[in-house]
């Protein structure tokens, strides 16, 4: 037919179809025997990429083969010599085969923008003294097609572009990239010899992993020092079992201030008979200490016979002013020590606060031991902490 033979003479190479959405100043035009859009648009003070109504052209193409070489056509922009600061998202991004963008005042490339464009795409960037940086993206494309001459760059270790533009520019050979610089301590270097040794570049990785290991060990080290009784004890709780192959004479030894009335008619009343119906043998030092014996000999030899202790807890105790609680604390913590089956319990009858507590080990004990508050069933709840007597399985308190 008559419109294939003119559309496949390539002698008709100025039979074109122009658009009327053509920028002024700017010529834009489809040639149907080279299947390429054209939009010529060098030194005309453009500011940023201008775009083109490509679906123009839809409905003045008559012949549908026409029609389809359209579609499939490719576009050639030059845009050089003009002011442009950025790419633009132009409508005709994914049709690019030739994009000359040389001296323009490019400030950086977006590479969401870049990657729009066909990989097989020729891009000239040659002469845009503001772009001081360059999208590792722009390595998708074959550095033959890719034209940066006479850039200047800011190379630094951050942006790493120490790790892809030297061999990308080495492949695209000698002739085309030319005078391409890296700013090094104001040194300009060509950008085909950068490397991470030329910048200074350290390696963080492992001084970020010495410094963490560092600080962890201080961390370890403040808590061995300050903290060593919680850690000490937060190990012992772990491997600690009510099994023992060590006897004992009693399964609990009572502290507590003899000379707080009340406190006291209650642990004689109350506290002791309900152990001891349970089947728990009890020292309690008012009531069982031998006359004519030293009390302090008395009472360590208690406490090593007893498996448990239990201090009721007063102020006097706490800042280390009772001299007798002081000297059973420092019996039931030796022994403590000794045996992991063994148990200091603290029973808080005054509201104790941590900070008022002197002794560090007894701080531990009441920060991450065994406490337990006066209004919280103390019978019960000591119990629970004692190895049950032979032939005694009912806990509940007659």
């Amino acid at each position: 037919m008559f419109h294939e033979s003119v559309l496949n003479d390539k002698t008709l190479d100025r039979f074109i179809c122009n658009y009327t959405s053509c920028p002024i100043s700017c010529k834009c035009y489809y040639q149907p025997t080279k299947m390429k859009v054209v939009l010529h648009c060098a030194g005309r003070n453009l500011l940023e990429m201008t775009d083109l109504n490509l679906k123009e052209l839809d409905d003045r193409l008559v012949y549908r083969e026409v029609k389809l070489k359209y579609e499939e056509s490719k576009a050639e922009v030059n845009l050089q010599h003009n002011s442009i600061s950025r790419l633009s998202a132009v409508s005709y991004l994914g049709k690019i085969s030739l994009l000359n963008l040389s001296f323009n005042n490019l400030k950086d490339i977006d590479p969401d923008i870049l990657l729009k464009i066909p990989k097989n795409a020729v891009i000239d960037l040659r002469s845009n003294p503001m772009l001081r940086k360059l999208p590792k993206e722009i390595a998708s494309f074959e550095s033959s097609n890719v034209n940066i001459s006479f850039l200047t760059l800011d190379c630094t270790c951050e942006d790493e572009m120490y790790t892809w533009l030297p061999d990308w520019i080495k492949a695209s050979g000698t002739h085309k990239q030319i005078d391409v610089f890296c700013v090094i301590d104001e040194e300009n270097v060509p950008a085909s010899d950068i490397s991470k040794q030329r910048l200074g570049c350290t390696n963080f990785i492992p001084l970020y992993i010495t410094a963490t290991v560092f600080v962890i060990l201080l961390i370890l080290g403040v808590l061995a020092i300050y903290c060593r009784y919680e850690l000490y004890l937060l190990c012992r709780n772990r491997c600690q079992s009510d099994n023992s192959n060590e006897m004992h004479k009693y399964h609990l030894y009572i502290a507590y201030d003899d000379q707080d009335a009340i406190l006291a008619t209650w642990i004689i009343e109350k506290f002791c008979p309900s152990l001891e119906r349970r089947g728990y043998v009890v020292f309690l030092p008012s009531r069982d200490t031998r006359p004519g014996t030293p009390k302090e000999e008395e009472i360590r030899g208690a406490i090593k016979r007893s498996q448990n202790v239990v201090f009721f807890l007063t102020d006097d105790f706490v800042s280390g002013k009772d001299l007798w609680m002081m000297i059973e604390y420092r019996s039931a913590w030796n022994n403590f020590k000794e045996n992991v089956s063994r148990k200091i319990i603290l029973v808080d009858n005054h509201y104790t606060k941590r900070g008022k507590i002197q002794i560090n080990s007894l701080r531990a004990i009441f920060s991450v031991g065994i406490l337990i508050h006066f209004h919280e069933d103390v019978i019960n709840k000591v119990c629970r902490h004692l190895t049950l007597p032979k032939g005694h399985d009912d806990f509940h308190i007659i």
